[in-house]
């Protein structure tokens, strides 16, 4: 019997599979190195936006600083911080003109019974077709005393089909305390508006243990027997060891001053003994009944301080036009920073 021919067979290198550990680890090193880059150093509006929420938060913060100083470069922390401090600088000086507040000669806190023929003239924000066929739709939703209250504001209530004449849902509607809740949205932001229609309901309320411990707003609220409830100020805060038993900076409530102004450009926010709302710096604080300290101002005599609804498309810096089927024209230009843009806001946004 022949001797049969050896085969020799050849064997995969052992490495093959190390080059594959090695070229899948360079590659997530590399797609990880992108994000961080896009996450740190782009100039896209959302991003930019929120690194420098991060930003803030962090470096507002005693012993947390590290989350930004660990990650982010010195320079791009410098930048977000830099146009915070200019925009608080640029505020010094500013304060409320001279006002005055002029109730409703009607008591917009009454029964429905005596509120119903004319309650769209003290609570004008309200839209009449919307209200009406609300109520048509869900009738008349009277307390144990009368009064209308509609209250769909938790949050998994979805609010109510009546807007404000600016087209904003209304989500309550107080009748015993004159009082209307909307959702504000503007992009992604969304936020709760309180419209309150007698400002001496507003006041600055205490911690239960103010000076020991601090309290969650809740607590503050139910401790004062408040219907609505806002955090207000900051809490002084040592070495990151602070339990909110002390307001950081001014401090007065019912007339009682509990802690004095920080200076710099914090801002003074509070009412006068006249139930007037007062914003600004101001060396003399005992006209006011309540007062808290913030910075920087939204809004002041009905007029935006904060600016960032503007885009601006630039594109300096692109190449000039060449001969061949190879330019974009102004139209093609267009829809493609249209379509950019839709893509990182809001759909609401026109």
């Amino acid at each position: 019997m022949a001797q049969g021919k050896r085969v020799a067979v050849a064997e995969r290198p052992a490495r093959s599979g190390k080059r594959h550990l090695l070229r899948n680890f360079v590659l997530a090193l590399m797609l990880l190195s992108g994000l961080y880059g896009i996450a740190v150093f782009s100039n896209i509006p959302v991003i930019e936006k929120w690194r420098t929420i991060y930003i803030e938060t962090a470096m507002g913060t005693m012993t947390h600083q590290w989350l930004a100083t660990a990650f982010i470069p010195k320079s791009v922390i410098d930048k977000a911080m830099d146009q915070r401090f200019s925009v608080e600088d640029a505020q010094n000086g500013l304060s409320t003109g001279k006002w005055s507040i002029t109730l409703p000669s009607d008591n917009p806190c009454r029964p429905w019974s005596k509120l119903k023929s004319h309650f769209l003239d003290l609570y004008e924000e309200i839209d009449q077709e919307s209200f009406e066929a609300y109520l048509n739709k869900n009738g008349d939703s009277l307390d144990e005393d009368g009064y209308l209250v509609i209250d769909r504001s938790a949050r998994d209530a979805g609010g109510t089909s009546i807007v404000t004449k600016q087209g904003d849902k209304v989500l309550a509607i107080d009748t015993r305390n004159g009082i209307v809740i909307v959702l504000r949205k503007t992009g992604d932001f969304v936020a709760r508006l309180a419209i309150i229609r007698d400002p001496a309901q507003v006041s600055v309320g205490l911690a239960p243990e103010y000076g020991k411990v601090g309290a969650t707003v809740q607590q503050i609220s139910e401790e004062h027997g408040a219907v609505l409830g806002i955090n207000a100020s900051g809490f002084y805060d040592p070495e990151g060891h602070g339990n909110g038993a002390e307001a950081y900076g001014l401090m007065i409530s019912n007339g009682k001053k509990l802690s004095s102004t920080v200076g710099s450009n914090y801002k003074m926010l509070g009412f006068n003994k006249k139930n007037v709302l007062n914003i600004g710096r101001y060396n003399d604080t005992d006209f006011f009944r309540d007062a808290v300290e913030f910075k920087p101002i939204l809004v002041l005599d009905g007029e935006q301080q904060i600016e960032g609804s503007d885009i601006t498309v630039d594109f300096t810096g692109t190449s000039d036009q060449v001969r061949g089927p190879f330019n974009s024209s102004p139209a093609a230009t267009m829809a493609a920073v249209y379509y950019a843009i839709r893509a990182i806001t809001g759909s609401d946004i026109p």
